[in-house]
């Protein structure tokens, strides 16, 4: 009994202290596991956010229907919709972080993380992603106000992709402004708390009808923004377009050789289509195919995105140098509306003082509208 005594002895104390530090390590392992499980547990958004307008870049009378300075519910132009009405701010919690937005589609569960394809994303709920990405998108608030766009600090932070713009837009931000005085100004003063949500694409909704999701970076980020990150506005801009597209001779390039770059631009309804006909010239961006007329010229459509509502730069490139050059441009935009603008290109010859100022008021692009 002894001899079976004494390795009990010997041996049980360290038994028991070793599955003790067995049992206080298990512990010590799921205590640390569950730290990040606590610290990553979701954090709802509430409150609310409301879509305004802003006297002092747009002018008055860009509210259809609402309260403009609180929450405007109609505008007259996608151009007049800005983030952070109030009466004086979002009453969104938390109050202070990273955040995005987004413009999207009604109906259903709107999701406001860019598409699968980004940056191929025309034609899907999402109207923002069309133009740019949603770190594009990204603001900071503080005490429930903006305080700065864009905003790629904070954690995590958000640096552009390089796929941020999808071609053909030119990489641009959303317009930050004050609101403040002068009214009409025309122009942002790049000063918190407005943040302009054009562009974004044309809604399918019958009635103009657009949803803006502000939703917070604290949980997840995109592509895995869940509804519970998100507070949503809804706002109508009515589908009839009252405004033909715009088209300007923007630049002239000396070369050589000799180039004129036209912007095009319908902020309203979104271009539908960028027809040509050009002569001792070539144009860009299209990759045809052209069309030779009996006269010598040539004709193409130049390749865009129908419904984009960003400028788009046309650039005709002159051919033989000594001689003059001439484009016609037909643009059609999605409402239904038509401008034909018709820049001269002069030949590369020397001019006297007159004829210099003649040529170049024969350059300036003459606009008629059908």
């Amino acid at each position: 009994m002894l001899l079976c005594g004494r390795p009990s002895q010997g041996r049980g104390p360290l038994r028991i202290h070793g599955l003790r530090k067995l049992v206080l390590l298990t512990a010590f392992v799921a205590a640390v596991v569950a730290i990040p499980t606590a610290q990553t547990k979701p954090t709802p958004v509430t409150g609310g956010v409301f879509t305004s307008v802003n006297e002092g870049t747009d002018g008055t009378g860009t509210c259809k229907n609402g309260n403009p300075q609180v929450n405007c519910n109609q505008y007259f132009d996608k151009r007049y919709v800005w983030l952070n009405g109030g009466p004086a701010k979002n009453s969104l919690s938390p109050t202070d972080g990273k955040f995005f937005f987004a413009v999207l589609e009604p109906g259903g569960q709107p999701d406001p993380n860019d598409c699968a394809s980004f940056p191929s994303c025309t034609g899907l709920k999402n109207l923002s992603d069309d133009y740019d990405c949603w770190q594009n998108r990204a603001f900071k608030l503080t005490n429930g106000e903006v305080t700065n766009y864009p905003f790629t600090g904070g954690t995590p932070a958000t640096p552009l992709p390089a796929n941020c713009f999808a071609a053909p837009v030119i990489p641009f931000t959303h317009w930050l402004d004050s609101g403040a005085l002068p009214l009409n100004r025309g122009a942002p003063n790049n000063a918190p708390p407005l943040i302009r949500l054009f562009p974004y694409a044309n809604t399918t909704n019958p009635g103009g009808v657009y949803i803006m999701a502000v939703c917070s970076l604290t949980t997840h980020v995109p592509p895995n923004i869940v509804p519970s990150d998100c507070k949503y506005d809804a706002f109508k801009v009515p589908n009839a377009d009252s405004s033909a597209p715009e088209c300007l001779l923007t630049a002239t390039i000396t070369g050589p050789p000799k180039q004129i770059q036209i912007t095009i631009e319908d902020p309203q309804s979104g271009l539908e289509s960028v027809d040509y006909t050009v002569t001792n010239a070539s144009v860009s961006p299209d990759s045809g195919p052209f069309t030779t007329n009996a006269d010598g010229s040539s004709s193409g459509s130049a390749d865009l995105f129908v419904g984009m509502v960003t400028p788009f730069v046309l650039t005709a490139t002159k051919t033989n140098q000594a001689l003059g050059s001439r484009i016609v441009v037909t643009v059609n935009d999605v409402g239904g509306l038509k401008t034909t603008c018709d820049p001269v290109v002069p030949a590369a010859v020397h001019l006297s003082p007159f004829a210099a100022i003649k040529q170049l008021l024969a350059a300036i692009t003459k606009l008629v509208t059908l």
